[in-house]
């Protein structure tokens, strides 16, 4: 399974571009995963957003010692996201097992790219505004 990340998102995980994975498709039930940082009242928030169906979630407060744990975080969000969403918990174990290694790599789609810039404003507008 891999995550494609923003340069922005690389950075703050402090991976430089020799350390990242060469891999085109993987064979997981959903495929692979989008992944960026951005600022939510002022805490740093990750977003990920699948590629090939566009569930998305967000982890609102990120830290340092988080980030540290990234993948942790990744697959608990990927596992709640899945429950919240009626998925039945043999089909969440098997779509994490297939999570079990997880590769970086760089994004590769502009239009992608742009469905989860439209995502983050979005989620600053429910969570600023609709939630206040």
């Amino acid at each position: 399974m891999q995550i494609r990340c923003t340069q922005k998102l690389l950075k703050e995980l402090s991976i430089s571009t020799n350390q990242l994975a060469e891999i085109e498709n993987t064979d997981s039930l959903l495929g692979n995963w989008y992944a960026n940082i951005f600022t939510l009242d002022r805490r740093k928030t990750l977003i990920f957003m699948n590629e090939r169906t566009l569930l998305s979630f967000i982890i609102y407060g990120m830290r340092k010692d988080n980030i540290k744990n990234f993948p942790i975080v990744f697959v608990n969000g990927v596992e709640r996201v899945l429950a919240m969403e009626g998925v039945k918990q043999d089909i969440i174990d098997k779509i994490l097992e297939q999570h079990s290694t997880i590769f970086f790599t760089k994004t590769h789609s502009n239009s992608l790219r742009g469905n989860m810039n439209d995502l983050v404003n979005l989620y600053k507008h429910i969570v600023l505004y609709e939630v206040a």
